[in-house]
């Protein structure tokens, strides 16, 4: 986890997931940054829910499947990533490659490039990257980095006014639906 807000988002999914009955560990990449205001309230809110670890830990011994959340950096990150924050990431992708865990990346895989889609050494390679309010333009420009691609609208952060001419469109079953008939409950793909 890093020290900002997409680590609050983390530390929610990780409170519910516990209740739920998952085994959850954690671990802040920067202890000597202080944390969001956020991010501080959801890591008193998951409480003994979850264990942390060190980057000197072994690889957890749990039960599959394995989710690893990536939520060390956000869209105002120098990049590339350096210090704990890379090791950090060099263990997510150790994870992933060694013990197939899926990886889910919070708004943005870490080290990836959100004006460009650029992806940086290190940088999280993701199977899922739920991106919230708007889509960050890099996302759609390297999908080996974000893999599956999903929107999580906030009402109460609406996305931004795009100056100048909008080439790119992200299309979603929200933007075409409209534009499609409805479709006979009798249809199917031989008449489609």
């Amino acid at each position: 986890l890093g020290h900002g807000h997409n680590s609050a988002d983390a530390l929610v999914a990780a409170r519910h997931l516990a209740a739920a009955g998952w085994t959850v560990r954690h671990h802040f990449a920067a202890p000597d940054k202080p944390l969001a205001d956020l991010t501080a309230q959801a890591a008193a809110g998951l409480g003994t829910r979850s264990e942390e670890f060190t980057p000197d830990s072994p690889d957890p011994a749990m039960p599959r499947p394995w989710v690893a959340v990536d939520a060390l950096c956000g869209i105002g990150a120098r990049l590339p990533v350096t210090g704990p924050l890379a090791t950090a990431i060099g263990r997510i992708q150790h994870w992933r490659d060694a013990h197939g865990a899926s990886v889910l990346a919070i708004d943005i895989p870490s080290g990836l490039d959100a004006a460009n889609g650029q992806a940086t050494s290190p940088c999280v390679t993701a199977d899922l990257t739920i991106t919230v309010a708007a889509v960050k333009r890099g996302l759609v420009h390297n999908p080996d980095a974000v893999g599956r691609l999903a929107l999580l609208p906030l009402a109460t952060l609406p996305a931004p006014e795009i100056p100048g001419d909008h080439e790119e469109i992200l299309l979603t079953a929200d933007v075409i639906g409209p534009w499609l008939p409805p479709r006979p409950h009798a249809m199917h793909k031989g008449t489609a």
